[in-house]
């Protein structure tokens, strides 16, 4: 975790609880162009999310992982779900930026590399699906998926406005989610290759191709 100085404060020190996992997101260009402050922030939430429940994580733990002042944490979100859509979105656009490089690979070679990312990140994915809080958690991370579904599903709609759009992408984010879940409850199994295909080919159904 980058230590941040807060202007006219001091840097807060914390040591990091045991087994929290640090979260070792690259620098997308998206996460490149944030202030420090605010890449600080939603790793410091994601680290919590490793040891805790979203719901017993306060702002002032956020702050005190984050290393800034609780002003700065509300000079950039409204509260602690706030937090969690964007740091979300740097996780959901490091799974892109992945998957830009298989573009020209079979579907279910793309597929695969979700569910590793699934795999890889799966302390956080199982405590937005299959957690207590995932009543609250499961929308925010739907209305994400939502906002930065890929072309190649939207079949042109590219209007976020259009109603069209908005059906197709709640649709697929919605099936891939159900998918997932299925896919934690059962330790992640089969392997990921397996699952791969199986959407794959959902995707490839006439039904909704």
């Amino acid at each position: 975790m980058i230590p941040f100085n807060e202007p006219g404060g001091d840097t807060l020190n914390q040591q990091k609880p045991k087994n929290r996992k640090e979260i070792d997101l690259p620098d997308i260009p998206r996460r490149m162009n944030m202030p420090e402050a605010k890449i600080a922030i939603c790793d410091a939430l994601l680290e919590l999310l490793s040891v805790q429940s979203f719901e017993s994580i306060s702002v002032k733990e956020i702050c005190s992982a984050a290393q800034v002042h609780r002003s700065t944490l509300y000079r950039y979100y409204s509260d602690k779900f706030e937090v969690l859509k964007e740091a979300l979105q740097l996780v959901l656009a490091t799974l892109e930026r992945e998957i830009s490089l298989f573009r020209g690979e079979p579907r279910d070679k793309i597929c695969e590399q979700v569910f590793k990312f699934v795999a890889r990140y799966h302390f956080l994915f199982e405590k937005i699906l299959l957690t207590d809080d995932s009543s609250k958690l499961r929308p925010i991370l739907q209305a994400v998926l939502i906002e930065n579904a890929p072309a190649v599903i939207l079949k042109g709609k590219t209007n976020p406005e259009d109603p069209a759009r908005q059906i197709i992408a709640s649709y697929y984010s919605g099936a891939v989610l159900a998918v997932i879940e299925w896919w934690l409850r059962e330790n992640m199994k089969p392997e990921a290759a397996a699952m791969a295909e199986y959407l794959s080919m959902l995707f490839s159904s006439p039904a909704i191709s």
